[in-house]
């Protein structure tokens, strides 16, 4: 099978010969490298079709598609380190080189950009959206018993205490 996706070469899709069917049967088409049925599969089972004859005229050709699709295949994928930018190698040296084990859970520094970094009090704003979610709750029976759940089980699992 050969699939083309572009159209940068324009001579690979120039219609070298074509058979022609009854109206709204499949036809098909010549281009200089392949034959191609085009058209609708007029069948309930879309998932099975035949191919009754297939036949590579250029040996030449042939191989040189053989070799270019094997070359694409045999190298092996790119570590993903090799193609990380320079900040990102910096993150994860720095989360490598901070990761230790405390109390069974591991922990690590957080990667920011800066070192000196100044966070926001926002303990303000943090109250006041345990206060709304608390109405919230108060109000919607069936929802803070689904939150209930929610939290008792990350407790339960230990993502939480």
């Amino acid at each position: 099978m050969l699939v083309l996706i572009g159209s940068d070469v324009p001579e690979a899709h120039w219609v070298c010969d074509q058979r022609h069917s009854r109206h709204g049967q499949p036809y098909a088409v010549c281009t200089p490298l392949v034959w191609t049925l085009m058209g609708p599969l007029n069948s309930c089972d879309r998932d099975c079709f035949s191919v009754d004859f297939v036949r590579y005229d250029d040996k030449t050709l042939h191989q040189q598609m053989e070799s270019i699709f094997r070359s694409d295949f045999e190298k092996p994928m790119l570590s993903s380190k090799v193609a990380m930018s320079v900040e990102d190698q910096r993150a994860l040296a720095q989360m490598e080189n901070s990761l230790k084990l405390v109390n069974g859970r591991y922990q690590l520094q957080l990667p920011w950009r800066h070192k000196s970094v100044n966070l926001p009090n926002n303990r303000e704003f943090a109250l006041g959206r345990l206060h709304y979610l608390k109405k919230r709750l108060q109000r919607d029976l069936h929802l803070f018993e689904k939150y209930r759940d929610i939290i008792n089980c990350y407790v339960s699992s230990g993502y939480a205490r």
